[in-house]
């Protein structure tokens, strides 16, 4: 979508003011080449699968950006288009990833606390997973090329994929969520 187009643009814009010495490429995926005033500095690169404004359409696309074959071997910070850098923090971002692989923004709970109206260990256990309870945010990830950032891309894709948690989420909006998906492959990771 067109706003989606602007929004993408705008994020990387602030990103190469606040942080062009610690970025080496600028990638946007995208279903359609056909831009019009695209920064030449910024890479488009063609999705292979079905991208609409529908939610429900992209459901899995986001593990996906994590494992696409032009950046499997890149030490990857992936931003949603909606993110605004107001300060020079993706080099420290990139040397998190550099020493540990992964960087997920993530607070761990007790198991009686929510996030949103959710209670995350209640779910994990309902679907068969032991796993601590959290708070997280998949707008800003990060995954080095190696083991443990392969194994994450991995597991967020095919927890993704099955939809396992789904059923145990009584508000729609929370089954459309991939931030439950990401905590627990990161913890399976």
């Amino acid at each position: 979508a067109e706003k989606f187009r602007a929004m993408a643009i705008c994020m990387l814009l602030s990103v190469r003011r606040h942080a062009a010495a610690s970025v080496d490429r600028y990638v946007i995926f995208t279903d359609s080449l056909n831009w019009r005033k695209c920064p030449d500095w910024i890479e488009l690169i063609l999705l292979d699968c079905e991208v609409s404004p529908d939610r429900d359409t992209n459901w899995a696309i986001k593990p996906g950006l994590l494992s696409h074959p032009a950046v499997s071997e890149d030490l990857l910070l992936y931003l949603d288009s909606d993110t605004t850098v107001y300060a020079d923090v993706i080099g420290r971002c990139f040397d998190w990833i550099r020493h540990h692989s992964l960087l997920v923004f993530m607070d761990f709970l007790t198991p009686r606390e929510n996030w949103g109206r959710v209670n995350l260990w209640t779910v994990y256990r309902q679907a068969g997973y032991e796993a601590r309870n959290l708070k997280i945010n998949a707008g800003i990830i990060g995954r080095a090329p190696d083991p443990l950032g392969h194994a994450l891309q991995r597991l967020y894709g095919e927890l993704f994929v099955k939809g396992e948690l789904r059923p145990y989420f009584a508000d729609e909006m929370y089954r459309r969520n991939d931030e439950p998906y990401l905590g627990l492959a990161v913890q399976m990771a």
